[in-house]
């Protein structure tokens, strides 16, 4: 919906309508709209007896298209519009002795999409052109697949942040009250005994999976101690407990929420950091000996089950609703952008904003260089200590954009291959049968080499853990 002042022909128009004397004073007018819902509200007159809305169509097509209604002595009134739906709408105030001059008058314009994007998404516009993508001396992953060639892309947006554990819900619960989406046990592979949000029929992604309700922390002999290259043989070294899925489901109401860390019922700390180590067999755990990290985390300091508000050092459910979700398949990303009717960006979209355009940042950081401000494995541990931070936080870029490096890794459009150096038009890079799928960023547990603006990485659209999340285009 737009608001705004207007002062054109449709004020000459009802101005032109009868003004008694002596009347009182006019109203001030407020606008708010949620989808097709329209409430209108006003201050009270004190000498006023009653109020007249006025409308008319937009666009205004003279005097004789202006309605009113009487609205008697209130001071609110709803509408339920339709898509498309446009109308200017003044007040007046009226007494026995006559009617007030005009409110502000505001347009009331209803978008024509069936779909408005979830609270708190800002889109930043960006004005395309040409640029370097890649680049022949990259130090990040895939270098060799980075060769420098032109690119020119048409005007686009981004949205300012990766998506939030929030906004995630938003959409879930749309899309679940549509039919497109329900919860299954997984039954194969890794998703064995995972509880998984997954395509429906009537979606068209059918059996696929978006998210991990039971995601929890990437437990992995880190250090390769024992020597066999292989992370799921041998002893663990934990990461921190709170990458974990913050999305959960109510089955009584059947809705779809973000998890409070202060709840016992939706995190019980003690339990979540007991763990095993593995056999020499991979993915077997060593089921002898039950150990548990819990003293470990200066976060849980203080929890305990019949307290849980103790842990000062533990992030609030507001703190989670803000950070970016995670756990996101490709699928569960490009889910959300289907049903939003946007795109996830592509390549050479996320670089050019990387790099600020013409700029061409070598870091995709604020200012190109200052990787202090990202959110990345800086001490070089192995693994990582902490975790995702606040979608909305650090310095925007030049586009207004935050956490392009590091946090999460943002899953791409294209599928992934080398760049050829030919120079091209808004590419977008489809291979059939492919189900590998381009990452870009960095996160929180990798090294400062993923934070370059060309660095490029990949992983299979059916995977996703506590460092996979995402971002929209448009």
């Amino acid at each position: 919906m737009k608001l705004f002042l207007y002062f054109g022909i449709f004020i000459v128009g009802i101005l032109s309508l009868p003004v008694y004397g002596l009347a009182p004073q006019a109203p001030d007018i407020r606008v708010v709209s949620q989808n097709t819902q329209v409430e209108i509200s006003w201050n009270t007159i004190d000498d006023a007896i009653g109020y007249e809305l006025y409308y008319a169509p937009y666009p205004y097509t003279g005097p004789e298209s202006v309605a009113s209604l009487d609205l008697l002595n209130v001071k609110q009134f709803s509408a339920q519009l339709w898509q498309g739906a446009a109308f200017y709408v003044a007040l007046k105030s009226y007494n026995n002795d006559g009617h007030s001059g005009y409110s502000n008058i505001e347009l009331i314009q209803i978008e024509t999409s069936s779909k408005k994007l979830p609270s708190g998404i800002v889109m930043r516009a960006i004005s395309g052109g040409s640029f370097t993508m890649g680049n022949n001396a990259l130090l990040g992953p895939q270098a060799e697949d980075a060769t420098e060639h032109q690119v020119t892309l048409s005007d686009y947006e981004l949205s300012e942040t990766e998506i939030t554990n929030s906004q995630y819900v938003e959409f879930l619960n749309a899309a679940f009250a549509d039919g497109l989406i329900e919860i299954q046990t997984g039954s194969v592979g890794a998703d064995m005994g995972k509880s998984l949000i997954v395509g429906s029929s009537a979606s068209s992604y059918p059996d696929k999976v978006l998210y991990e309700l039971s995601g929890t922390r990437v437990m992995k002999d880190h250090d390769n101690a024992d020597g066999d290259n292989d992370p799921f043989t041998g002893s663990i070294e934990p990461e921190n407990p709170l990458n974990i899925a913050y999305i959960g489901f109510n089955s009584a109401t059947q809705q779809f929420y973000v998890k409070n860390p202060h709840d016992v019922l939706d995190f019980n700390w003690l339990e979540l950091t007991n763990y095993h180590n593995y056999t020499n067999m991979s993915h077997v755990d060593d089921s002898s000996q039950l150990l548990n990290d819990f003293d470990n985390w200066s976060e849980l300091m203080g929890w305990t089950e019949s307290n849980p508000e103790a842990a000062l050092n533990l992030a609030t459910q507001t703190e989670v609703a803000n950070y970016p979700v995670t756990f996101i398949r490709w699928w569960g990303a490009n889910a959300f952008a289907l049903y939003y009717e946007v795109k996830l960006p592509t390549e050479a979209q996320w670089e050019y904003a990387a790099k600020a355009g013409s700029q061409n940042y070598f870091y995709a950081v604020y200012d190109g260089e200052s990787v202090t401000d990202a959110n990345w494995n800086s001490l070089q541990l192995n693994p990582a200590l902490h975790h995702v931070r606040a979608a909305l936080s650090g310095q925007a870029n030049p586009f207004g954009l935050f956490n392009l490096a590091g946090n999460v890794w943002e899953w791409m459009a294209d599928n992934y291959q080398a760049y050829s150096s030919v120079a091209v038009n808004d590419p977008l890079v489809e291979i059939s049968g492919s189900t590998n799928r381009s990452w870009r960023g960095g996160s929180w547990n990798y090294h400062q080499a993923t934070l370059e603006s060309s660095a490029r990485f990949f992983d299979d659209e059916n995977r996703g853990n506590d460092h996979f999340g995402f971002r929209i285009a448009r």
